[in-house]
């Protein structure tokens, strides 16, 4: 009778682990089509943004959804085996036009982008924070910190508090915006987490399908076309507070203390520059922020103006000759910052 039931036991445990085998192993398959679905999407818009079609922009991370892939991480997991990185904290202002195909950096330099679609000052402390819990800055890295439209959005969760939520990888003080890599026994749910964020990202590029059957023109899924051209709509997502101003100042001066700073004042449409939302950005930082940034001998890239309208592809990101223009632009600055070094 023992044995009896140590077979029928054994037969539960055999059945619930070929269970379990056949749904990790279908998880793995439906992560693997998603990533092979989203990068398909990416490579069929890419040619639309290089064309300048009006409203379409470049794929910047790998599901083309303002959702982090593995890539993130892979990106901090970097910082211990490169020597020379530009660490890039901002948002899509600061990826979309930095054109991959024009970067040439200087003396083995490279590009570790940290950044979160509409990202804001919460997600840039939390990208700073990220990378003191990985490894912390290197004497020979360089930190490109973004001041936009952006930085000031009036959101009181970001979207990386949100991803880092769904992994488990990390934990994120909501008070204090403070990271914690959480042990393997905290986070044994982070990689069936990953698979299931990347099949809702096709989920998600499908449903943006179906609402774009009723869009007249070029159809396009997800965030790959966008038409940010109301500006007094992204202007009313944004909010210019003492206690965000403040917020910006002191991330600044912190990473300025721990690392090698250029604050990037990146372009600023001139349809937004005249919202009174942008008019007080631009006061902000020419009365209060840039004096701040000189009193400290903080180096700044000043671009605000560099830019028309019609060179915006979607009303905020720059069209793909504009943005070939800027990298260039970008690379004569940096390769300065890296000489002087």
């Amino acid at each position: 009778m023992k044995n009896r039931g140590m077979e029928v036991l054994g037969r539960y445990i055999f059945i619930v682990l070929a269970i379990g085998s056949i749904a990790l192993f279908l998880l793995y398959m439906g992560g693997k089509g998603a990533i092979a679905i989203t990068d398909a999407a990416n490579d069929y818009y890419l040619p639309f943004y290089k064309q300048n079609v009006k409203g379409f922009v470049s794929p910047w991370y790998r599901n083309g959804l303002h959702i982090v892939d593995e890539e993130f991480v892979d990106e901090l997991d970097q910082l211990k085996e490169n020597e020379k990185n530009i660490i890039v904290i901002g948002s899509s202002m600061s990826v979309i036009p930095l054109r991959e195909e024009e970067v040439d950096l200087r003396d083995g330099y490279q590009y570790l982008f940290l950044v979160c679609g509409n990202g804001s000052w919460r997600s840039d402390r939390i990208m700073d924070n990220l990378v003191r819990q990985a490894e912390g800055y290197d004497a020979s890295d360089i930190v490109k910190f973004e001041i936009s439209f952006s930085t000031f959005r009036d959101m009181e969760k970001s979207i990386t508090e949100t991803v880092l939520d769904k992994w488990g990888k990390y934990s994120v003080n909501k008070k204090n915006l403070s990271v914690k890599k959480n042990s393997f026994i905290e986070r044994p749910l982070y990689w069936i987490n990953l698979q299931l964020l990347r099949m809702q990202n096709v989920w998600e590029l499908f449903m943006s399908g179906l609402e774009q059957l009723r869009v007249p023109g070029i159809k396009a899924l997800g965030n790959f076309k966008n038409n940010y051209f109301n500006y007094e709509s992204v202007a009313e997502s944004c909010n210019m507070t003492q206690s965000m101003q403040e917020s910006v100042e002191k991330e600044i001066l912190k990473l300025n203390q721990d690392s090698n700073l250029v604050v990037e004042l990146t372009c600023l449409p001139p349809g937004l520059a005249a919202t009174d939302f942008g008019r007080e950005l631009n006061r902000y930082i020419d009365t209060e922020l840039i004096p701040l940034l000189e009193k400290n001998k903080i180096i700044y890239l000043d671009y605000r103006n560099d830019y028309r309208d019609d060179e915006f592809a979607d009303g905020v990101h720059l069209s793909y000759d504009a943005a070939c223009r800027y990298t260039r632009r970008l690379n004569e600055d940096m390769n300065e910052l890296i000489g002087k070094r």
